[in-house]
């Protein structure tokens, strides 16, 4: 019944009809499992929902370590903005390396970009002369900003390099792989 429920709020969720948080979902779903099967186990039938604990289990794991709102683009991309005109809010990619290469752009303010890989690289290039504020999480893998690096399981690394130009905010996730953070 509960595995039906949640494939009710998926459909519901494909259709646009409500916006679950399937970070939320799945382990309360899990914990659901997890006390019906220590009910069931007075009675000797807690191997009957062992499958889909199982399965829950895994759903939790992949869920902690993929980014939100991940996209499906499959291969590697280069994005080489000229003007900060050019230059979007955010980017996502699936699977791949995703390379986002700002060193010819002329910046006059301060900039935010967000940006996330499923699995696969994300490379963010900047100028020389620009301060830097980051923040980089990795589920597995690792985050390298200059000489500071972060790696392993739930990697993050919050960094703040000095520069002479305007700011450039970062918010980047990668669910496997590697973030790097290159002048």
């Amino acid at each position: 019944m509960l595995l039906v429920g949640l494939g009710v709020v998926w459909l519901l969720s494909t259709a646009d009809v409500v916006d679950p948080n399937w970070r939320i979902l799945v382990p309360a779903a899990l914990i659901v499992v997890g006390a019906v099967m220590l009910l069931l186990a007075v009675r000797g039938r807690a191997a009957d929902l062992v499958g889909t604990g199982v399965l829950l289990t895994v759903l939790v794991v992949v869920a902690a370590v993929i980014p939100a709102n991940p996209s499906v683009r499959v291969g590697d991309q280069d994005v080489r903005p000229a003007t900060v005109d050019e230059v979007q809010a955010r980017y996502s990619h699936g699977i791949g390396t995703l390379t986002i290469d700002l060193r010819e752009v002329d910046f006059d303010a301060d900039l935010d970009l967000e940006a996330s890989n499923v699995i696969g690289d994300l490379v963010v290039r900047v100028p020389a002369d620009a301060a830097l504020d980051v923040d980089a999480r990795v589920g597995v893998g690792s985050a390298t900003v200059g000489d500071r690096e972060s790696d392993g399981f739930g990697a993050r690394l919050d960094a703040r390099v000095p520069g002479e130009g305007p700011t450039i905010r970062l918010d980047l996730s990668v669910g496997i792989g590697e973030i790097r953070v290159q002048r």
